[in-house]
């Protein structure tokens, strides 16, 4: 249903500059979220990006995926697996039967 990629500060890094003057480098780490919606429930995953490429999914897509505790694998459009883990699950409400 919907994807969004952002930079978050993960940190700091001293590093020796010259003399006595030491700099200091931010480091940030890339996440992903992903929504995927299914017929009973809509799941938003996370992955960070550890130096693979993103998935490559396409939004309203189709997208394979299985389920194991908290962490969602799926395939992109590419048939690369991705292991995602899942920030929210929220089940969808059946519509009520009119009075």
């Amino acid at each position: 249903m919907d994807s969004q990629r952002s930079q978050n500060l993960a940190g700091a890094v001293d590093r020796p500059g010259f003399g006595n003057v030491r700099r200091t480098t931010n480091v940030y780490q890339t996440q992903d979220t992903f929504v995927i919606e299914t017929d009973s429930l809509t799941y938003t995953v996370s992955e960070i990006a550890r130096g693979t490429k993103p998935a490559n999914l396409t939004v309203n897509g189709p997208v394979k995926f299985a389920v194991e505790g908290t962490t969602l694998y799926l395939l992109d459009d590419g048939g690369k697996e991705h292991r995602t883990d899942i920030v929210k699950k929220v089940l969808k409400q059946s519509p009520e039967a009119p009075k």
